[in-house]
């Protein structure tokens, strides 16, 4: 309200609360509000409702859970460092439900085993970087496999946030990777997949009931980048899509 000065000392505080009491007042006249012994006072159909509403906080709730896991999901096309690691790896685990064991401190490295854990089907190395794929990257994934003893049979896979900075896929999947350091991955056996393609790896399989399959699948064709495969015959669907 627009006051002329006040003259007084503590006048302004004499308003406020004048005002409050009469803002107060007014709600208790015009509002309803009942007792406790009334409140206590119940229909089979106010307990009813009650019931539903419980049961739709529980959605809610729910609901709210399962949207922050898959915002989190799309986190490996913008985190980089420890952040992007243990993206990657609740990906792998949660999304692709990969026999995956990450037992470093950094989440740096990790490795996907068989379903009975009896094999080693890659060794993994996660990245992030605003700038593109480098010679060093494949080579610390060789590195990393020397170090587990795990064969040179054994394939690597980099995953790679490369261009972080970069926004929006398409831009991202049309910056050039060099050849030299596609072929220098390839005679050590090492698989890349940008996280441009493994969004679209997610996308593909979303309605899928055999999503590590068709990661397996993938991987297995990558030469050595890792692409979305064709959805072949024995790729069924969820019957719920």
């Amino acid at each position: 309200m627009p006051l002329k000065t006040l003259s007084r000392k503590g006048e302004l505080a004499e308003i406020l609360i004048t005002a409050a009491e009469a803002i107060i007042l007014y709600k208790k006249r015009n509002d309803l509000y009942l007792p406790k012994w009334v409140e206590e006072i119940q229909f089979k159909s106010e307990l009813r409702l009650q019931a539903e509403r419980e049961d739709l906080q529980k959605k809610i709730q729910e609901t709210v859970i399962n949207l922050a896991k898959w915002e989190q999901y799309k986190a490996i096309l913008t985190a980089s460092g420890r952040s992007l690691n243990e993206v990657v790896v609740n990906v792998l685990r949660d999304y692709f439900h990969l026999n995956l064991k990450s037992e470093e401190a950094f989440i740096e490295d990790a490795m996907i085993y068989s379903d009975d854990s009896s094999l080693h089907l890659y060794v993994i190395e996660i990245k992030g970087v605003t700038a593109g794929i480098k010679r060093e990257h494949i080579n610390q994934l060789d590195s990393h496999r020397e170090r587990l003893g795990v064969e040179h049979s054994i394939p690597g896979l980099l995953i790679i946030n490369d261009f972080s900075d970069t926004p929006g896929i398409e831009p991202r999947k049309a910056k050039p990777i060099d050849q030299q350091h596609l072929t220098h991955a390839t005679r050590l056996n090492v698989k890349i997949l940008r996280t441009v393609n493994l969004i679209e790896l997610m996308l593909a399989s979303e309605d899928l009931t055999e999503r590590k399959l068709f990661f397996l699948k993938a991987c297995e064709q990558a030469s050595p980048l890792v692409l979305v495969p064709s959805l072949s015959e024995g790729t069924t669907k969820n019957e719920e899509s």
